[in-house]
C-alpha cells in the first residue's frame, strides 16, 4: 500500500465517501446554504520542481561510508514526501505546489551507531537534521527548515528502527526502538497479553518516538495517561554521545532528564529507544452513550465523575453544534430526522449534546454503574452502546474527510487546548463570540463546533472544529490570520497552546508572547546550546 504524498493516510483505502459519509456534501450544502462543486484537481507530484540535492561530491562519499547507499534516498518522490507534515497549511502547499524548501537527502538509519556518526557528519558539513517518524505532525513539527549557517537538510526517517528489544513481565515494562508504528507495537504487546493503552487518532501512521517527542495523547488517556505518564526511561543520541535517562520516573534525583526530552520535538536530541510501562489487556469493556439536554448539564456530570475519581477510560462530549453535524451526516431518512427533532423538542431538548463513555478492566461494570448514578442527576436519555460503537468504527477515518473537502474548496481544521474547569465556560463562549464577529466582518459562513476529548479532576481538553470556504489565491495566509485570532482568544482565556499536538512551527510564534513562555524559552535555548552546540537538530521548531 502507498501513502498519499499530499494528504492523509493510504491512497487506495481508508475512506470511501459512498460508504462512510454519503451525506457529507449534501449536509454541508445545507449548512453553508449554497451548492458545493469540485474546484479542480491538486497539482501532480511530477509537476513540482525540486532543486538538485546540495549533498554531493565529498560529502556524499563520506555519507556512504556511514550508512549503506540503499538507505540513502535522494530521489524526487522521497524528498517531496518528507518535505511536509499533515497540517492544513502543509496540505495547501503540497496541493498547490508552493513548498519552498525540500530535504536534500532522506536517510533510513538502522541503529544507534549510525545515528551518532550521521550527527557528527551533519556537524562537520553544517547540515540541519530533522528526525521523522510517521510524518503525521499537524503543527509543522517536521517541516524542512534550515537557517543561514546550514548547507542543507537531512531527514532521518527512523521507521526501520522498529523492534521490541525487551519485555520485562516482572516489572511490567517493555523496551522499544523509536520507529515502531502504533499497530506493530500493540500487536507485539498483545501477543503476551499486554497493552500500552496509547491510541491517538494518528495511531495507524505515527511512531512511539513521535508520541514521546510531542507529549501525545490517545482516546484512552483518561485511564492510561498521556505518553509522558507511560515513560520509564529514554535513550538519546546526541552529536557527541549517547545518553540514557533515569531508570524510572519514580525517583527523586533532581529534575529528571526524561522530562527534558519528552516534548522536545527533536530539537534537543534524537530519541532512539524508549522503555514504557505496560498493562495487562483489559478483561472487560463497558460502553454507553447519553444524550443530555445541554452542554452545561453534561459538563457537570464529567466534572463530578472525574473529581470523584471514577475510572473513565474515555469520556467524549460533543456540544450541540457538533452533535447536530454528526446527526446530519448519519440520518439518511428525512422523515425520521423530523420525527426525532420533534420528539426531542417536545421533551425539552432544545440543545441536545452527545456524550460517549467507555470503561474497561476488571471494574468496568462497577465504574459504569457509578457514572449512571451521577447521570441521573441531570436531564438525559440513555442511548445504549450503539453510538460508541459507531464512533469507534470510524475513529481513524475522519482525518480523510479534510482531504476530500479540499477538493470542494472547503477547509477544515481543529484547534485544541487544555483549560481548567473554572475557565472552560468563558473560553468556549469567547471562541463562539469570535466567530460571530468574524461572520459579520468577513461576510462569510464559518461552521464551528466543539467537543471535550480528555478530562481530569482539574480540567479538560476541548477541541474546536471549524469549516469554511477558503480563498483560492492565498489560502495559507487566510488560515494563518484565522489561527492567530483563535489562538490569541484561547490564550487570553487561560487556555494552553497545546494539549497534545505539540508546538512545531505553527505555535512557535506564541511561545514568547508572555513572560511565562519567554522564561521557559530562555531556559530551553540554554539547554539546546549545551546539548546541540552546532544547532543542527530540527531548527526553527518549538522555541
Amino acid at each position: 500500500m502507498i501513502k498519499k504524498w499530499n494528504g492523509w493516510g493510504w491512497q487506495e483505502i481508508g475512506f470511501n465517501i459512498d460508504l462512510d459519509y454519503v451525506n457529507l456534501i449534501p449536509s454541508l450544502e445545507k449548512l453553508f446554504e449554497q451548492p458545493l462543486e469540485k474546484i479542480g484537481s491538486p497539482i501532480r507530484a511530477e509537476q513540482i520542481k525540486i532543486p538538485e540535492s546540495r549533498i554531493t561530491g565529498n560529502a556524499l562519499k563520506q555519507l556512504c561510508l556511514i550508512i549503506p547507499e540503499k538507505y540513502i534516498k535522494r530521489d524526487h518522490s522521497e524528498r517531496l514526501f518528507h518535505s511536509r507534515g499533515r497540517s492544513l497549511p502543509d496540505l495547501f502547499s503540497l496541493r498547490n505546489g508552493t513548498v519552498n524548501e525540500f530535504p536534500d537527502v532522506v536517510i533510513y538509519p538502522q541503529n544507534n551507531q549510525q545515528i551518532i556518526h550521521l550527527l557528527k557528519f551533519a556537524q562537520k558539513f553544517k547540515m540541519a537534521v530533522i528526525p521523522y517518524g510517521g510524518g503525521t505532525s499537524v503543527v509543522g513539527g517536521i517541516n524542512s527548515i534550515k537557517v543561514k549557517l546550514h548547507n542543507g537538510i537531512i531527514i532521518l526517517n527512523l521507521t526501520n528502527m522498529n523492534k521490541m528489544l525487551k519485555l520485562d513481565e516482572v516489572s511490567q515494562t517493555a523496551r522499544f526502538q523509536c520507529g515502531i508504528l502504533g499497530p506493530e507495537l500493540e500487536i507485539l504487546l498483545n501477543k503476551s497479553g499486554y497493552t500500552l493503552g496509547h491510541f491517538p487518532q494518528s495511531f495507524e501512521f505515527s511512531t512511539l518516538g513521535g508520541w514521546v517527542a510531542t507529549r501525545g495523547a490517545g482516546y484512552l488517556s483518561d485511564k492510561y495517561g498521556k505518553i509522558e505518564d507511560m515513560i520509564v526511561s529514554l535513550q538519546i543520541c546526541l552529536p557527541d554521545r549517547f545518553l540514557e535517562t533515569e531508570i524510572s520516573s519514580e525517583i527523586a534525583e533532581g529534575p529528571l532528564l526524561t522530562q527534558i526530552f519528552t516534548g522536545s520535538e527533536g530539537t534537543m536530541g534524537i530519541i532512539t529507544e524508549i522503555i514504557v510501562k505496560i498493562k495487562p489487556l483489559p478483561d472487560m469493556k463497558k460502553q454507553q452513550a447519553f444524550l443530555f439536554s445541554s452542554f452545561n448539564d453534561a459538563i457537570q456530570v464529567m466534572r463530578e465523575g472525574s473529581q470523584k475519581h471514577i475510572a473513565y477510560s474515555m469520556v467524549r462530549l460533543s456540544d450541540y453544534e457538533e452533535t447536530q453535524y454528526y446527526r446530519l451526516l448519519n440520518l439518511k431518512n428525512n422523515g425520521r430526522k423530523k420525527l426525532k427533532n420533534f420528539l426531542l423538542n417536545s421533551l425539552g431538548y432544545q440543545t441536545p449534546c452527545l456524550m460517549l463513555i467507555i470503561t474497561d478492566g476488571h471494574y468496568a461494570r462497577m465504574e459504569m454503574h457509578k457514572i449512571s448514578k451521577i447521570v441521573k442527576k441531570q436531564k438525559c436519555i440513555q442511548l445504549g452502546s450503539g453510538p460508541v460503537e459507531s464512533w469507534y468504527a470510524s475513529r481513524y477515518k475522519t482525518p480523510y474527510i479534510r482531504d476530500y473537502l479540499l477538493d470542494f474548496g472547503v477547509a477544515s481544521d481543529t484547534f485544541e487546548t487544555w483549560v481548567n474547569w473554572s475557565d472552560l465556560e468563558k473560553l468556549k463562549t469567547e471562541i463562539y463570540l469570535l466567530f460571530d464577529k468574524l461572520r459579520l466582518k468577513m461576510s462569510k459562513k464559518y461552521l464551528l463546533m466543539s467537543h471535550v476529548s480528555h478530562i481530569s479532576a482539574q480540567g479538560v481538553c476541548i477541541y474546536f472544529t471549524v469549516l469554511y470556504l477558503h480563498e483560492k489565491k492565498n489560502p495559507v495566509n487566510e488560515y494563518e490570520k484565522l489561527k492567530s485570532q483563535i489562538t490569541n482568544t484561547l490564550l487570553k482565556n487561560n487556555g494552553a497552546l497545546s494539549h497534545h499536538h505539540g508546538i512545531g512551527t505553527d505555535h512557535k510564534l506564541y511561545m514568547k508572547g508572555d513572560e511565562q513562555h519567554k522564561a521557559k524559552c530562555k531556559i530551553m535555548e540554554n539547554l539546546k546550546k549545551e546539548l546541540d552546540p552546532a544547532g543542527i537538530l530540527n531548527p526553527g521548531k518549538l522555541f
